[in-house]
């Protein structure tokens, strides 16, 4: 009986598999870590007395932000460095850092959106991480052009970070002049790497008007 040979095993294809829903993972903490001051802050009661103080909503809103968007970049430029020196030998470093930075600060809103509306810490850790890890395994069944999709940050996280690994494997490697080029491979038919920081861009800022909203 002829046996068939078998497949070598293609690491870069489970990395690419398995490393976005992981990330996804990894930022938990620091979704975590911007929600619990805010939730502190209305359970004290601070909020409410800066704004009988005069504070208009918005100021005290963009505060934290310019505070945790300064955060959100280091903890980005922090992570693609590490991710850089282990995982991207081609991609041009702007590259890797514009996605993580894009993607912290989309959690940093996310994170104000979910403040303003709940009261308890536990329930804001809980959908924190359903929307950070939970939505992010919905890249599987987003395949081919599913525009719908595009309403999901951690899905577009996930293609985008794919769309790296891909290109990384193909010795094809996203540099600034292949941000508007279809993505490679099936997690990123039908978008360009400009497409989803562009939608992580947008949803940033849906999610902060809604937290003014809101609150």
């Amino acid at each position: 009986r002829r046996m068939l040979p078998e497949a070598p095993f293609d690491f870069r294809a489970l990395l690419s598999a398995l490393l976005p829903g992981l990330y996804a993972l990894a930022f938990i903490p620091f979704g975590i870590g911007v929600v619990t001051p805010l939730i502190d802050d209305k359970l004290s009661g601070v909020r409410e007395l800066l704004l009988l103080l005069g504070v208009r909503s918005a100021t005290y809103w963009g505060s934290w932000l310019a505070v945790f968007v300064a955060e959100a970049v280091a903890v980005a430029c922090l992570v693609a460095g590490v991710s850089y020196a282990f995982l991207f030998a081609h991609t041009p470093v702007y590259t890797v850092v514009a996605l993580f930075a894009v993607w912290t600060v989309y959690i940093v809103t996310m994170s104000f959106m979910v403040a303003a509306v709940v009261h308890s810490q536990r329930v804001a850790v809980g959908i924190i991480i359903l929307i950070l890890y939970g939505t992010s395994q919905l890249v599987i069944l987003a395949r081919g052009n599913e525009w719908y999709m595009v309403a999901l940050g951690p899905v577009m996280f996930t293609r985008g970070l794919s769309a790296i690994l891909d290109a990384e494997a193909r010795n094809r490697p996203i540099t600034g002049a292949r941000w508007t080029d279809e993505l490679i491979g099936a997690d990123g038919n039908g978008f360009t790497f400009l497409a989803v920081l562009g939608a992580l861009l947008a949803a940033c800022a849906v999610q902060f008007m809604l937290t003014l909203y809101f609150a």
